[in-house]
């Protein structure tokens, strides 16, 4: 069984409230995307929006907090960014994971489909960035989508993760250590991608940081 058909089969049976937990470690995961390419407003959205996702594991939510903060991901220009050379196109990769996070609260019935998007979304993010990565100034890498190459080192790292989350979802019935270990999960990719970003920011050609 691949690592995708894994993850599908285990989200299928799991709560609302795990679902949200994988989601919410996936959206923390790529935060270094939010920190080092986002305005500050756009910065303040996506913490308050982890903030939630993370307090819904604990506490009953209010459908107009979740919502609000949906809108206003939806407003931000950065959302619609389609230029994959442009900074705001990751800006928007980042945003789409928690969103789909709070979709994942805001809508019980898609819940399923939203967490499994989250964890696609920042496997695919973390790939990226080993492309990238991997990539010389004067010879670009070009990836045949049909005959894609094995994970890189971020995305293998995402993938393993995610996998040692849900099978610790599945094999635990205490929430609370659920809950602890994605936090950890989650921490420990961060500080990995941000490790990486200055490289990334450069090959990509990006020297300043957003105000």
């Amino acid at each position: 069984m691949d690592y995708f058909s894994e993850i599908k089969l285990i989200v299928k049976k799991a709560s609302v409230q795990q679902r949200v937990i994988l989601a919410s470690m996936c959206a923390e995961s790529v935060r270094p995307f939010i920190t080092r390419l986002a305005r500050s407003d756009v910065q303040d959205t996506f913490y308050r929006a982890i903030d939630l996702c993370w307090s819904f594991c604990f506490n009953a939510l209010k459908q107009e907090e979740i919502e609000e903060l949906q809108w206003k991901i939806k407003k931000f220009p950065e959302a619609e960014a389609d230029d994959s050379n442009s900074p705001d196109y990751d800006v928007m990769l980042a945003l789409s994971i928690i969103y789909y996070a709070l979709e994942s609260i805001s809508v019980a019935e898609n819940s399923e489909l939203s967490a499994i998007n989250s964890a696609s979304g920042a496997a695919d993010i973390y790939a990226s960035v080993d492309v990238i990565l991997s990539q010389s100034n004067l010879n670009p890498i070009m990836i045949d989508p049909h005959n894609p190459p094995p994970p890189g080192e971020l995305e293998k790292s995402q993938i393993e993760s995610q996998l040692a989350l849900i099978k610790h979802m599945k094999n635990s019935a205490d929430q609370h250590s659920v809950i602890d270990s994605a936090h950890l999960i989650a921490k420990s990719l961060e500080e990995l991608l941000d490790e990486n970003m200055s490289n990334y920011m450069v090959k990509k050609g990006w020297s300043k940081q957003p105000v």
